[in-house]
This record gives structure tokens, C-alpha cells and sequence, in this order.
């Protein structure tokens, strides 16, 4: 339930402010470099099981947008936040800010994680064929 709210609260806040942003609900996600995709990996390995990482180019018109993936994994603590705090994480999320520069808490600590770089993206892709490959990473193909 928690994993919705977080969506549906950057939703909301994204409509009122940010508009002019790809929606989380509708974009593709993708990842501005290798290493942010290997460090969700290394984060989140359910969600990306039996997927392939692969480099693409985009084809023809598209809107996208870049915001630190993190944010989600602090709202999805077992934590209770105000609404003027969730309001607060959401505009950090899209203004582009990244965890690493707020220096957040979590039970009275510091909570600290790499910062994951996501692209929202909207639009045609095509794949990028004889991209220079270093090899299998696990938990892709």
C-alpha cells in the first residue's frame, strides 16, 4: 500500500507543479547511465529479474525528464509523513534534487543512499545495435 501512496502522492504534486513533466504512470522508465541501472539492480533485484539491459536512441518526438529514484525509496520507509513533508519530498523529487544534497533522517538518523538517476521518457525508442557490451550483469540478460 505504501509503494502506491508514494506513486500517487508524486502524481498529484507532479499535475500541480510540474505539469510539463513525462508522468511516472505513463513513462517508460529508464536510466540516465549504466551505473545508475546497475545500482537500481543492486537495489531493487525483483524488479528488474529477467530483464535486459540494453542501450537505445530515441526515434522522432519525445518528452523526458531526470529525477533521483531514491526519493521512492524514502517514501516507501515505514515512516509517517506529514502532508507539507510528502509535499516537500515530491517537489525535491521533481525539481531534480538528489537525496545526497538534502541530507535526510530516518528514526533519528541519517539516512543516506546513492543517488539513482531515472529518465522519464516518453516517446519512440530504437535499440542501439553492436553497442560495446562488457559482459552479462546479473539479474539481466
Amino acid at each position: 500500500m505504501q509503494n502506491y501512496f508514494a506513486e500517487y502522492h508524486l502524481e498529484y504534486f507532479r499535475q500541480r507543479r510540474y505539469n510539463h513533466f513525462p508522468s511516472r504512470l505513463h513513462a517508460l522508465l529508464q536510466f540516465a547511465t549504466r551505473t545508475d541501472a546497475t545500482t537500481f539492480r543492486l537495489k531493487h533485484p525483483q524488479k528488474v529479474f529477467g530483464k535486459n539491459l540494453a542501450c537505445s536512441r530515441t526515434k522522432g518526438a519525445y518528452i523526458c525528464s531526470f529525477h533521483d529514484a531514491s526519493w521512492l525509496d524514502y517514501l516507501r520507509l515505514p515512516h509517517s509523513l506529514s502532508l507539507s513533508a510528502l509535499d516537500e519530498v515530491a517537489d525535491h523529487y521533481w525539481s531534480g534534487r538528489t537525496v545526497e544534497e538534502i541530507g535526510l533522517t530516518f528514526m533519528n538518523e541519517p539516512w543516506q543512499e546513492p543517488p539513482v538517476i531515472e529518465a522519464l521518457y516518453q516517446g519512440a525508442l530504437e535499440p542501439v545495435w553492436g553497442h560495446e557490451q562488457s559482459g552479462w550483469l546479473p539479474g539481466f540478460r
